[in-house]
């Protein structure tokens, strides 16, 4: 057995620089985990996460597109949650400049009920 301690957010080896970020609440399961992320981080914290992940976009999903989307191994799971995320503050870093705009409605009422989005 080997004295490697394993993150429950872990992520392959390859994306290793990223782990910070899984560590810090990124990789989050759950939809709603991940824009509780979002609106609970500064600006400043999302646009850090947000700038070390998209030059690495096309490459993780280069890497992500050999495993099968419903049976996604643990450590791709995570960095697919991490992409997630991404998605999740997209909005706030490209068009907003804001963690959420004031005059928009909170996105925490939203339940997607599709069985083939991530929940």
């Amino acid at each position: 057995m080997s004295d490697m301690i394993v993150s429950d957010n872990a992520l392959p080896a390859e994306y290793a620089a990223l782990q910070s970020y899984a560590d810090a609440g990124w990789a989050a399961n759950s939809r709603r985990d991940r824009t509780e992320k979002r609106l609970n981080s500064s600006m400043t914290k999302i646009q850090e996460f947000y700038d070390a992940v998209m030059p690495q976009l096309a490459s993780i999903l280069d890497y992500l597109e050999s495993y099968p989307l419903k049976e996604m191994p643990g450590q791709q799971q995570n960095l697919l949650n991490l992409i997630y995320s991404v998605a999740d503050v997209r909005n706030s870093v490209e068009s907003f400049g804001e963690v959420a705009p004031d005059d928009c409605w909170d996105t925490r009422r939203l339940i997607i009920r599709d069985p083939f989005i991530a929940t």
